[in-house]
C-alpha cells in the first residue's frame, strides 16, 4: 500500500501531545513519541523513523483527540521497511526461530504432553481449545518459573467444569500476532493459512484461547486480511466468567486483595476489561492500580523485540505500582504479562531488589480456587 499523509490518518497528528503522556517508550530514555514520529514521517518520509520502540500497545489510540490509527501506522511502516533489522531481538531470536521454523509447513513437532489424564477432552468437539506457542515458551522461560502449560490446564478445567469438552487442533501453528506486528506479512501469511486449515478441517464453532494475543488474532486479524472463517473466538477469561455469572462455575471468595494487569491485546485491542474482573473480584477482593483499563501500563516488549534496560525501568514502574496497592498478588490473564513481569522481578546482575509482588493468572487461580473445594 501507499502510505503517505492520510494513511491511519496521520496527518492529523498535530502536537497536543496526549499520546507523549500515554505511550510508555516516551518514558524512561527512549526519547520516542508517537506524535514526533508521525511529524517525522509527514515532514521527512520513513527514512527517519524509530521503528522499533513503539510497541502497538494501543495506550496513544485510547488518548488520540484525531482518531490516529498510530499501532495500523507502525505495522505498516514496518512491512515497508522489512529489510530493517530489529535493533535488540530478545533471547538471542529464539522466539523468531520458533515463528520461522513454525510457518515453514513442517512446523517444530508440537507435542501435548502437557495434557494429563484427568482432562477430558473430545476429538469431534465443535469447541477447540487454541494452544497457541505455550509449550515451547514454557521450555524457553523454564528458569522464570512461570508454568505456562499449567494455565492450559487450567482452561481445559475450567472448560470440563462447564460441561464443555474441547478438542485441540490438528495442524495447530503459531497464531502468527509477532510476525503481523513486526510487518513479516510472508511469515504471517504462511502461519494463518495453515491455521485456518486446521480450523475448517476441524468445523470448530467456536475457539478459546489462553493467550490475549491469540485471541485478537484470530479473532480479529484474520477476518480483516482473510474474511470471516465461520468461527467464534473467546478468551477463556469471558468463558469463565460466564461460568460464575451463570452458576456453572462457583468459587469461593477469601479476604485475599488482588490487582489487575489488563493485558494490552485482552483491553485496549479487544474491550475485554470486565470479565477477568469478575473472576478476581470472585476470588477476593479487587484493589486497582492508578493505571487500570483503557489507560493500563503495557508490561513491555510486546513481540519480544527491544527488551532492553529501558523496558526494565518500565517494567519495574509498573510492579512498584502494583506493591503500591497493598495487594497481595498481581493478576493478570495474558501469559506474555507473566514472563515479562516476572522476569522484571529476578534479581541478576546491577539489577537487585527489584519490588516483587505474586504474580497470578486468573484462570489458574480461579481453577485451584475450585478444586480445593473438591
Amino acid at each position: 500500500m501507499k502510505l503517505d499523509r492520510e494513511s491511519f490518518n496521520i496527518g492529523s497528528c498535530i502536537g497536543c501531545g496526549h499520546c507523549t503522556f500515554a505511550c510508555p517508550a516516551s518514558h524512561f530514555e527512549r526519547n520516542f513519541s508517537p506524535r514526533g514520529t508521525a511529524e517525522n514521517f509527514v515532514l521527512h518520509g520513513m527514512e527517519r523513523l524509530d521503528l522499533w520502540s513503539c510497541l502497538t500497545c494501543g495506550a496513544c489510540r485510547t488518548v488520540c483527540p484525531e482518531g490516529v490509527e498510530f499501532p495500523s501506522f507502525m505495522r505498516a511502516v514496518r512491512e515497508e521497511r522489512r529489510a530493517t533489522s530489529i535493533p535488540v531481538r530478545s533471547h538471542a531470536g529464539i522466539i523468531d526461530s520458533i515463528r520461522s521454523l513454525d510457518a515453514s509447513g513442517k512446523g517444530i513437532g508440537r507435542s501435548n504432553e502437557w495434557v494429563t489424564e484427568d482432562m477430558h477432552l473430545e476429538g469431534s468437539s465443535d469447541v477447540a481449545l487454541f494452544v497457541g506457542c505455550l509449550p515451547m515458551l514454557d521450555v524457553v522461560f523454564k528458569d522464570l518459573k512461570v508454568d505456562l502449560v499449567g494455565i492450559l490446564r487450567s482452561a481445559v478445567y475450567i472448560l470440563n467444569e462447564m460441561g464443555i469438552r474441547p478438542r485441540l487442533l490438528d495442524g495447530e501453528r503459531c497464531c502468527g500476532h509477532d510476525a503481523y506486528w513486526l510487518g513479516e506479512m510472508d511469515t504471517f501469511d504462511r502461519l494463518a493459512r495453515m491455521n485456518l486449515d486446521a480450523i475448517g478441517r476441524s468445523k470448530v464453532k467456536t475457539i478459546i484461547t489462553v493467550c490475549p494475543e491469540c485471541s485478537n488474532t484470530l479473532g480479529q486479524i484474520y477476518p480483516e486480511r482473510f474474511g470471516d472463517g465461520g468461527y467464534k473466538v473467546m478468551h477463556i477469561a469471558e468463558v469463565a466468567a460466564k461460568g460464575i455469572e451463570d452458576g456453572t462455575l462457583e468459587a469461593e471468595r477469601d479476604e485475599a486483595v488482588y490487582t489487575y494487569q489488563d493485558p494490552c491485546r485482552l483491553g485496549r485491542h479487544s474491550g475485554v476489561y470486565d470479565e477477568p474482573r469478575e473472576i478476581v473480584s470472585a476470588l477476593g477482593k479487587l484493589k486497582e492500580m492508578p493505571r487500570n483499563r483503557e489507560m493500563a501500563a503495557c508490561c513491555g516488549s510486546t513481540c519480544f523485540a527491544q527488551c532492553d534496560h529501558i523496558v526494565k525501568k518500565w517494567q519495574v514502574a509498573r510492579l512498584e505500582e502494583a506493591r503500591g496497592t497493598g495487594a497481595d498478588a498481581l493478576m493478570t490473564a495474558c501469559p506474555k504479562c507473566m514472563i515479562h513481569l516476572s522476569c522484571a522481578q529476578k534479581d541478576f546482575g546491577t539489577y537487585k531488589d527489584r519490588p516483587k509482588i505474586p504474580l497470578k493468572d486468573v484462570s489458574v487461580a480461579l481453577a485451584e480456587n475450585i478444586r480445593r473445594r473438591e
